[in-house]
């Protein structure tokens, strides 16, 4: 019995000391890859209306778009959206948050749009301030939502989260 204790005591004492220094390297190896590796690029791409079986993603439509990702061999055949409307399918991706959650429904005021967006207060809680908060330089180009315009009183230059933004205006139904 005397051996067996022995043993019983070596092993719960060697069991301890490497849970200790599993517990004091784990912190030490995180620091050493964070400091190694810089944050990854992110590159989002973001269209309307891009229906696979009507066709409209085919190389007529976005030459440029194939020419450049699409002949590198690039092909999405497998996709989903929150849904298949661009104004709530966008306030989905901006905000992690279904459309049942942000009850952005349409592309016009008063059940959807840039309007009823900021108005919610959804501008201040979206990918581009997340990416912001972990030190990523967010720019955006293009169309942002549906109805944003320079009518819209907002406090400040572009959207929060963004370093850059260049959206574009619409007016009369048609994007500037």
């Amino acid at each position: 019995t005397f051996k067996l204790k022995m043993m019983e005591t070596y092993t719960f004492t060697f069991a301890a000391i490497g849970m200790v220094l599993s517990i004091m390297l784990v912190p030490w190896s995180t620091q050493a890859q964070s400091v190694a590796r810089p944050p990854p690029n992110i590159l989002l791409v973001l269209t309307d209306d891009q229906d696979y079986m009507l066709g409209s993603s085919s190389r007529e439509y976005m030459p440029n778009v194939n020419s450049l990702v699409g002949d590198a061999g690039l092909e999405l055949q497998n996709f989903i959206v929150s849904m298949a409307w661009c104004c709530p399918s966008r306030a989905s991706l901006f905000t992690g948050r279904f459309v049942h959650n942000h009850n952005i429904t349409s592309g016009k005021w008063p059940q959807g749009g840039a309007n009823k967006f900021l108005a919610s207060g959804f501008g201040n809680d979206t990918l581009a301030v997340w990416l912001n908060q972990l030190g990523y330089n967010s720019y955006f180009t293009g169309k942002y939502l549906n109805g944003f315009g320079a009518e819209l009183a907002m406090p400040e230059p572009c959207p929060k989260g963004y370093r850059v933004f260049e959206g574009l205006v619409q007016k009369r139904g048609q994007y500037k």
